[in-house]
């Protein structure tokens, strides 16, 4: 084909710049997962259908990451339509970052429709209307990706909303954690568990909660408009008034879940404890185990080493014997050299005697080997 270019040879060039460009990119930073205050994802949404499970959620949460996270905001609305809820809406700052978190809290109730037709019977007092188990939800999202419009549909409140009243903290001084605002929560809450038309609904929730906040944290600035809330086609709805008994049952509610806080990071660092004496016992025994097994190893060594000198000196000993039975052999054959010598001197003395000559023996005496020479 040449050097012609082919839409094949285009994919790699395409590919490399679009990894380039990605890789160049800012990424946004990894979303801090704070159970109670940020769900798992930018984009998703937990709700929490009781105090006590908010508050069960913020404990198990590491507390050093549950104390970053400081409310800037709490806003009181009110819907403009149907039943004209209300609820709260906070702002909070996870400090050291730029991320921030909406929360919204509300009390709702379900309740079948005969429950509702007794509750909104002319003939029905103050005194005698039905009670519900309430329901306080919270639900957090992400602010950067979630609005409160989101919060809102999520769940399933329609219509539009308007501000009764706003507290802002102030950044430069000590702010209201999270873990403080929830057990306000949960005291409200358990002062009054079940759903009251006319004493502990919804107005009362949110107002017991915002008068509650202002008495026991005051360094705050609360917006100037006049309170609109407690009220239902402009006409006011009664509520119980429960915010000094909240105010005074806060302190006990608070170092609760402090307690609760403190015990579980004393069973978490206990934990802690075991598995990393866990993790140095198996080191040290591993340790001994590869020490015994390198001693083992060592003397295995040691005991090739010296068989090895034995098989060296055994194979010296038996080249040293081999030598000495060449050597013996080597005699016997001179030996019998010699024998055969003599034998055949004195067959030739004996022939010339038997021809009558005379000999002189020293004169025809046979030779003797040096070897027999030396060996003598």
């Amino acid at each position: 084909m040449g050097n012609k270019t082919t839409s094949w040879s285009i994919i790699p060039k395409f590919l490399s710049k679009a990894l380039f460009v990605l890789m160049d990119r800012p990424h946004p930073p990894p979303a801090p997962y704070v159970k109670g205050v940020f769900p798992l994802t930018r984009t998703s949404f937990q709700t929490y259908n009781s105090p006590h499970e908010w508050l069960e959620a913020l404990v198990d949460s590491d507390i050093a990451q549950v104390n970053r996270c400081l409310v800037e905001e709490v806003t009181h609305y009110k819907c403009t339509s149907g039943k004209e809820h209300e609820f709260l809406f906070l702002q909070v700052d996870l400090t050291g970052s730029s991320t921030k978190a909406s929360i919204l809290v509300d009390r709702s109730v379900q309740i079948q429709d005969t429950v509702a037709k007794s509750m909104l019977s002319s003939n029905t007092t103050f005194s005698s209307t039905p009670e519900c188990p309430a329901i306080d939800s919270m639900t957090c999202a992400y602010t950067q990706s979630v609005g409160l419009k989101d919060l809102l549909s999520y769940r399933g409140i329609k219509g539009g909303y308007k501000v009764i009243q706003k507290l802002t903290y102030d950044p430069t001084v000590t702010r209201l954690l999270v873990l403080e605002f929830a057990s306000l929560v949960q005291v409200t809450s358990s002062h009054a568990p079940s759903y009251n038309l006319y004493q502990n609904q919804c107005f009362w929730f949110t107002a017991t909660i915002m008068e509650a906040l202002v008495k026991l944290f005051p360094n705050v600035t609360r917006s100037p408009e006049p309170r609109k809330g407690g009220t239902y086609l402009s006409l006011n709805i009664p509520m119980a008034n429960s915010v000094l008994q909240v105010f005074q049952e806060y302190p006990r509610g608070y170092d609760a879940v402090w307690t609760r806080v403190v015990e579980r990071e004393t069973r978490w660092q206990q934990t802690t404890q075991q598995a990393y004496q866990a993790v140095c016992d198996e080191a040290r025994e591993q340790g001994r185990r590869e020490g015994i097994e390198q001693g083992h190893n060592e003397e295995r060594a040691a005991v090739e080493r010296e068989h090895a000198v034995l098989i060296a000196r055994q194979r010296e000993l038996e080249r040293r014997i081999e030598a000495l039975e060449a050597q013996s052999l080597g005699l016997g054959g001179n030996q019998h050299e010699t024998k055969s010598s003599v034998d055949g001197y004195v067959l030739a003395v004996k022939t010339r005697r038997e021809a009558g000559n005379r000999f002189d023996l020293i004169s025809v005496k046979p030779p003797i080997s040096s070897e027999v020479t030396h060996q003598t």
